[in-house]
């Protein structure tokens, strides 16, 4: 296994979050299950390190959307 490319992998998970944002939750398990589903030609490695990245933008925009309710 090679070093894995964080800045590149978080690119590609941003795009897959802003064409697919209801697709996605703030659970884990199941956004890498989602990522499984739409079967992308990169590794179990990688497909972990989006889906954690995944989770991790559900819960800012989440976060940004409360704050702009509470304003």
């Amino acid at each position: 296994m090679g070093k894995q490319r964080t800045r590149v992998l978080k690119r590609q998970a941003k795009k897959i979050y802003e064409k697919l944002p209801n697709e996605f939750s703030e659970d884990f398990q199941e956004n890498k299950e989602t990522l499984k589903e739409y079967d992308l030609p990169i590794s179990k490695v990688n497909r972990n390190i989006m889906a954690g990245y995944l989770t991790t933008l559900v819960e800012e925009s989440k976060k940004e959307e409360e704050e702009m309710q509470n304003t």
